[in-house]
């Protein structure tokens, strides 16, 4: 498996595709963008939202562990409960893509995320 790791802090002035992520369009959040160097993950009340972050395995089924940093909420990815500042086991979905994923009427921020080989 070819898979480079990568290791993000955000800043105010970039966009979500500068880091590799993109909200999902099937199910959208009621909100999601920066607010400074924080990136606000805003569910609906009715739907959960996802975020897709984009690897370069371009396989599913590979196992990843992800790390959020200053996280303050609730969320999961590959149905682990993501914990603030500690890597997390999660597989990659599709063409290689980590999800994560905020319950219907939760929000959840973090300041950048780490991606390594599980």
């Amino acid at each position: 498996m070819n898979f480079t790791s990568v290791d993000y802090d955000f800043a105010s002035s970039k966009t979500l595709s500068d880091y590799g992520i993109e909200a999902s369009k099937e199910f959208p959040f009621k909100s999601v963008g920066f607010d400074g160097n924080v990136l606000r993950l805003v569910a609906s009340d009715v739907v959960g939202g996802e975020l897709i972050i984009h690897t370069d395995v371009g396989t599913q089924g590979n196992g990843l562990k992800l790390k959020v940093k200053n996280a303050k909420g609730n969320a999961t990815t590959g149905g682990n409960a993501l914990i603030s500042n500690e890597y997390v086991d999660t597989t990659t979905v599709g063409n290689g893509d980590v999800i994560i994923f905020v319950r219907y009427g939760e929000t959840f921020d973090f300041t950048g995320y780490s991606l390594i080989n599980g």
